[in-house]
């Protein structure tokens, strides 16, 4: 498939790879949602909700690194900036808020609430085979799988 801008099949993006992108500018569009124009390295714009990196502090006029997180069928491209402070595959020390129970179709799992940098509140569900008592105010050691939306995606290290 010919991704829609990319006619040159040698220079296209590919999903999972990391590349510097131009942070040109940042518009307002009609949905009055604030969104960066970052323009890949073969010279094709992409549009990138603002309010997700906002914490990012990042600068029109500068370089972004930034993984292609998906492209869907139609062509768009999805990306993650880098984050600033978390990286995938690397553990981290967050404070709990709460913990408590989720409901799923089948199941009812244990989960906590914790914090990340930016104070975001991450859910993160506990493996059954983790006997602790996490309580509230406790701190606990997670890894970081991967960065969605600009907020860590997390597991509880055991």
């Amino acid at each position: 498939m010919i991704i829609p801008g990319y006619y040159d099949l040698k220079h296209k993006l590919e999903e999972g790879k990391t590349y510097i992108f131009s942070f040109l500018k940042l518009v307002t569009l009609a949905d009055g949602e604030a969104y960066m124009v970052m323009e890949d390295p073969f010279g094709i714009r992409h549009m990138l909700l603002y309010r997700y990196y906002k914490q990012y502090d990042l600068q029109p006029d500068t370089a972004v690194r930034c993984r292609v997180d998906r492209i869907n069928c139609t062509g768009r491209v999805f990306l993650e900036p880098e984050h600033p402070f978390y990286k995938p595959g690397t553990s981290a020390v967050f404070p709990v808020i709460r913990a408590g129970f989720r409901s799923a179709e089948y199941s009812v799992n244990r989960v906590i609430l914790v914090k990340d940098i930016f104070d975001n509140e991450i859910e993160v569900v506990i493996p059954p085979e983790y006997r602790d008592n996490i309580m509230a105010g406790a701190r606990v050691e997670c890894t970081v799988t991967l960065i969605r939306k600009g907020r860590p995606v997390l597991s509880l290290n055991p």
